[in-house]
């Protein structure tokens, strides 16, 4: 190509027996050199932490020049700065003290860029403005909590059939408070007797959750009948001290009696929530472990 599509080098001349070398560049290539804002990476969430038009403008005309040998921004007329950062005085002074003070302060605060304007005067005016950036240390934005996620919520939820992150999701969407009535009314519902079983414990529950569901209120007590006239009635569920000793009995089995309980009561019972819940953690669950505790009274011999 011609010399004119290069980079020139030169020979200036032999001047008192040395030699001069001299080289130029095209007014495109210079341009790029003395304003190197290619390639230069902005920080999105700096960005957004820049609350004023000024402190934004400053910050994007100045990182550029945080990794540049010179750290020297382009020395600039006045005006020119006052073009980009906005201008509410014409008199510098007050125009530093408004808008530029306050851009270098943010800058600093925000992005941890150390700005020095280095001021050119013509006698006692200042025409020209150039900063010297400097790179501090990285500002640490802040960042939301993490949620915290109840385990012992978190498990009966995923008991019922949903997924851990529905799970979650629900946890940190509705209250605490909320969550556990819906959980109560689930778990009153798969254990109450003389009805269908429940089917979808994780359908009922969302239901329950948007307060689609209630439990019924208890039905009054009846008035007592005569003694001559009273009939025998069977507990619906054995006693408290009958399940107590179930319970007993089941922990002190080996581990090997154990599996092959959980695996009959697995095979024929009817509780889905359930069978998942021991599948999932065994005897250690709370609701795993009644729910076999209440088949092993009902199926073992009086």
């Amino acid at each position: 190509g011609s010399s004119h599509d290069r980079t020139a080098l030169s020979l200036e001349g032999i001047l008192g027996g040395r030699l001069w070398v001299g080289w130029w560049y095209l007014p495109a290539v210079a341009a790029m050199i003395n304003n190197p804002d290619t390639y230069t990476r902005l920080a999105l969430n700096q960005q957004a932490q820049l609350k004023t038009t000024a402190g934004h403008a400053l910050w994007e005309i100045c990182r550029r020049y945080a990794t540049n040998p010179s750290h020297l921004t382009a020395c600039q007329p006045i005006e020119w700065w006052r073009e980009r950062l906005g201008t509410h005085s014409n008199e510098f002074r007050y125009w530093k003290r408004d808008v530029l003070n306050p851009a270098i302060n943010e800058v600093s605060r925000v992005a941890g860029l150390e700005l020095e304007p280095i001021e050119t005067t013509h006698g006692r005016k200042v025409v020209a403005l150039q900063f010297r950036v400097i790179e501090g240390a990285q500002v640490k934005l802040p960042l939301s909590p993490e949620p915290l996620i109840d385990s012992l919520i978190l498990d009966p939820l995923i008991a019922f059939g949903l997924s851990e992150h529905d799970a979650q999701r629900i946890i940190i969407e509705y209250s605490r408070d909320k969550v556990l009535e819906a959980i109560r009314v689930t778990t009153l519902r798969m254990h109450t007797e003389n009805v269908a079983p429940l089917e979808n414990p994780a359908g009922f529950f969302r239901s329950a959750l948007r307060g689609g569901y209630k439990l019924p209120a208890p039905k009054p007590a009846k008035r007592e009948p005569a003694p001559s006239q009273q009939l025998e009635v069977l507990p619906l569920s054995p006693p408290d001290p009958k399940r107590k000793a179930a319970e007993a009995e089941i922990l002190a089995m080996s581990e090997a009696t154990q599996a092959s309980l959980i695996a009959e009561f697995i095979a024929t019972s009817d509780n889905r929530a359930a069978i998942a819940a021991i599948r999932k953690s065994g005897l250690s669950g709370m609701m795993g472990r009644m729910a076999l505790i209440r088949w092993y009274v009902n199926r073992a011999p009086v």
